[in-house]
C-alpha cells in the first residue's frame, strides 16, 4: 500500500500545471493527418494524408500545458494537431498547435478520452488562456 501512494505522490509532482476541470461546457475542434496503412505490389507502408480531419472534443480539463479531451475517433499518440478552443459568448477563442500525448480507451462510452499538450500558442493565446483558467478556478471555489 505503502509503495502504490509512493507513486501517486509522484505522479503529482511531476505536473507542471495546476488542472481545472471544466464545469462549463467548452469544445475544442482538433484538426489532424491520419496514418493509412496501404498495400501494393512488392510491399506495404504507411500513406499520412495531410487531413485537415476535424473532429469535435469536450474539454474534460484544462491546463496552461494541455487539456484531456474526449473524443469519438481515436488519434495516433505522437500526432500533432490544430485546436480551437471555444465556450459560450463571454470566452475568448484560443487558437494554437497541440500534440497527442497519450490516449486511453471507453469501451463502455464508445470513446476516447486523450491528453493534449500544447506547444505553440502565441501569447495572445496564452493570455486568453490564463484569463479563462482563471474563471474557472473562481468558479470551482465559489
Amino acid at each position: 500500500m505503502e509503495n502504490k501512494e509512493a507513486h501517486i505522490c509522484k505522479d503529482l509532482k511531476k505536473r507542471r500545471f495546476d488542472r481545472f476541470i471544466c464545469t462549463v461546457d467548452i469544445f475544442t475542434e482538433i484538426s489532424y493527418g491520419r496514418d493509412d496503412e496501404y498495400q501494393r505490389a512488392g510491399g506495404s507502408g504507411y500513406l499520412i494524408i495531410p487531413g485537415p480531419e476535424k473532429q469535435r472534443a469536450k474539454v474534460i480539463d484544462l491546463s496552461l500545458g494541455g487539456a484531456k479531451v474526449l473524443i469519438k475517433v481515436p488519434i495516433n499518440v505522437g500526432s500533432p494537431v490544430a485546436i480551437r478552443i471555444e465556450g459560450s459568448s463571454e470566452m475568448p477563442l484560443i487558437k494554437g498547435k497541440a500534440k497527442i500525448v497519450w490516449q486511453k480507451n471507453l469501451k463502455s462510452e464508445m470513446a476516447y478520452l486523450a491528453g493534449i499538450a500544447f506547444h505553440s500558442l502565441g501569447w495572445r493565446e496564452r493570455f486568453r488562456l490564463k484569463r479563462l483558467i482563471k474563471r474557472l478556478s473562481r468558479k470551482k471555489t465559489s
